[in-house]
C-alpha cells in the first residue's frame, strides 16, 4: 500500500583529507561504481513494487513518487541513477510527446546554428534523447531539512561535538589503534606522541572510499588501510548514534512524516477511495546519512549498525495488509533486504500491527508530544511558531491534524489579544464620543443661562 525507503548514497569520494593528493580528487563526487549500486538498487525496487505487487506503474509518474535528497552532490546523483533503474530509461518518457504542430514552436527564438536545427529535426517528438524525462529530485539544505534537524534543534549538534571531542582524544581509541595512528602521525612527519585520534580520522574517510574503489593503494600495508576504515566505523558509530533522548528528538520529524503518510493512505483505504485516488504518493524516497541510518536502526534494536556504515545501504519502512477484506493493517522494515523483528510494542514480530508501531514510535520519538519535543530541543513558542511552521509549509506537506495539534495554543493566544485588542479599540471609542456628547451638554447648559441673563 505504501513504501517509505531511507537509503545512503553509493560509493563516492571522501570529504576529508586524501592522503594520496590525487589529482582532479572531487570531494564528496560520487563514483561511477556507486551510479552502478544506486542503479541494482532501483532495480530491485522495480522488482518489488511493480513486478511483484504492482504498486507502482511501469512508467515514472511523478505524482507517486516522492523523491527527497540531502543537498549534495553524491545524495542527488543516488536518487537519480536509482530513478533510472526503479523506471527503465527508455520508458520514462513515454507518455510525453511532443505533437506534429509544435515541433517548429519547440525551437528556442535565438539565434541559432543550422546543425542545432538538425538535432531538432533528429529528436523527431521526444523532447529529450533517448527518450529521458528528468525525475523531480527535492533537495533540502540542512538549514531548512526538518528530518535534518541540527540547526533547529541545537542539542543534536551539541550531543554530537561532545561526543566527537571526547573520542578526538580518546584513550582507549588510541589505545586501540595505536599502530595506526603512529603509522599516519610519522608519514605525515607528526610527531607521534601529539598525534590524536581527531587528527587521524580525517584521513580515514578518503582512504575507507579509495578503498571500496579498488583504488591502487598498494603504497600502503594493506593492514593499515583496514584499520584506517574500521577506526573510522567505530568513530561514526560511537559520535553519530546517539543517546536515547537526542535520539528522540533526532527521529521525530521522518516518524511524523512516515505515520501521517501511513495513516493517509489508510483514510483512503477506509473510505474506499484508495484505488481511485491518481494524486497520491505511493513511495517515498529518502537519500539519507549516516546520522538518519543508524540512529533508525538503533531505534528497532537493529544491532549490526556497522554494516549500515556500507554505501548504498537501505531500510524500507513498508504499509500493507494481509487480506484485502480486512481493516487490520501492518507495518515491516527490512535493512538491506532482510526483513526485522520489531521490538517492545510489535512484540518481536517481523510483520508489526499499525497501532503497535504508532505505540513503538511514541517510545522511539516525540510523535505527539510537541510540548517534549520543544523542551527537549530548548525551542521558545515563538521561535516554534515562526521558524519551524514556516520551514514546514515550505517542504513537503505534513498532516494538518499534526500541526493543529502542534500550534493550538499559539493560535488560541493570537486570536484571544486580537479579540482583546478589538474590545480595548471599542472602548476607548466609546469613552471619546462619551465626552464629546459632555462637552457639548454643558456648552449648551452655559449658553442657556447666558441667554437667560
Amino acid at each position: 500500500m505504501f513504501a517509505f525507503q531511507i537509503g545512503k548514497y553509493g560509493i563516492a569520494n571522501g570529504l576529508d583529507k586524501d592522503l594520496h593528493k590525487t589529482p582532479n580528487f572531487y570531494q564528496g563526487e560520487l563514483h561511477d561504481m556507486g551510479r552502478r549500486q544506486q542503479y541494482l538498487i532501483g532495480q530491485q525496487m522495480r522488482q518489488n513494487y511493480i513486478t511483484r505487487t504492482g504498486l507502482l506503474h511501469d512508467t515514472y509518474n511523478p505524482l507517486e513518487v516522492f523523491v527527497r535528497t540531502l543537498n549534495t552532490n553524491r545524495s542527488i546523483e543516488s536518487a537519480n541513477a536509482q530513478l533510472l533503474g526503479l523506471f527503465n530509461s527508455h520508458q520514462m518518457n513515454e507518455n510525453n510527446q511532443i505533437q506534429e504542430n509544435q515541433t517548429s514552436e519547440a525551437i528556442p527564438r535565438i539565434q541559432i546554428d543550422d546543425s542545432v536545427k538538425t538535432e531538432s529535426e533528429e529528436l523527431g517528438l521526444s523532447p529529450l534523447p533517448n527518450n529521458y524525462y528528468p525525475p523531480v529530485i527535492n533537495a533540502y539544505d540542512e538549514s531548512n531539512d526538518e528530518f535534518f534537524p541540527y540547526k533547529v534543534c541545537p542539542i543534536l549538534q551539541l550531543e554530537k561535538q561532545r561526543r566527537q571531542q571526547i573520542l578526538n582524544v580518546s584513550a582507549s581509541m588510541s589505545v586501540k589503534y595505536k599502530d595506526t595512528i603512529n603509522y599516519l602521525a610519522q608519514l605525515l612527519g607528526e610527531d607521534t606522541n601529539k598525534f590524536t585520534v581527531g587528527q587521524a580520522i580525517q584521513y580515514a574517510d578518503s582512504l575507507k572510499a579509495r578503498r571500496s574503489q579498488q583504488f591502487d593503494q598498494s603504497d600502503l600495508p594493506p593492514r593499515f588501510v583496514y584499520n584506517m576504515t574500521r577506526m573510522y566505523n567505530e568513530y561514526q558509530n560511537l559520535t553519530l548514534a546517539m543517546n536515547s533522548t537526542a535520539s528522540k528528538a533526532f527521529l521525530t520529524q521522518i516518524f511524523t512524516e512516515i505515520l501521517s503518510l501511513f495513516q493517509s493512505t489508510i483514510d483512503l483505504d477506509t473510505n474506499g477511495s484508495l484505488q481511485r485516488a491518481e494524486r497520491r504518493i505511493k513511495f517515498y524516497m529518502y537519500q539519507a546519512d549516516d546520522d538518519m541510518l543508524l540512529n533508525f536502526a538503533n531505534a528497532i534494536n537493529y544491532r549490526l549498525t556497522d554494516r549500515l556504515l556500507n554505501y548504498s545501504s537501505t531500510i524500507l519502512i513498508e504499509l500493507h495488509k494481509i487480506k484485502i477484506d480486512t481493516t487490520t493493517y501492518y507495518v515491516n522494515i527490512s535493512v538491506n533486504g532482510v526483513e526485522q523483528f520489531l521490538p517492545e510494542a510489535c512484540q518481536n514480530v517481523k510483520k508489526c500491527e499499525y497501532k503497535n508501531f504508532i505505540t513503538l514510535s511514541k517510545s522511539k520519538t516525540y510523535y505527539g508530544d510537541t510540548e517534549g519535543y520543544e523542551k527537549t530541543c530548548g525551542l521558545k513558542p515563538d521561535e516554534t511558531y515562526n521558524q519551524q511552521l514556516n520551514d514546514w509549509m515550505n517542504t513537503f506537506p505534513q498532516s494538518i491534524q499534526y500541526i493543529e495539534h502542534k500550534y493550538t495554543r499559539i493560535l488560541w493566544m493570537y486570536l484571544i489579544q486580537i479579540v482583546f485588542g478589538l474590545a480595548l479599540i471599542y472602548y476607548l471609542e466609546k469613552r471619546k464620543r462619551e465626552t464629546r456628547s459632555k462637552k457639548r451638554k454643558v456648552a449648551q447648559f452655559i449658553e442657556m443661562i447666558n441667554k437667560h441673563d
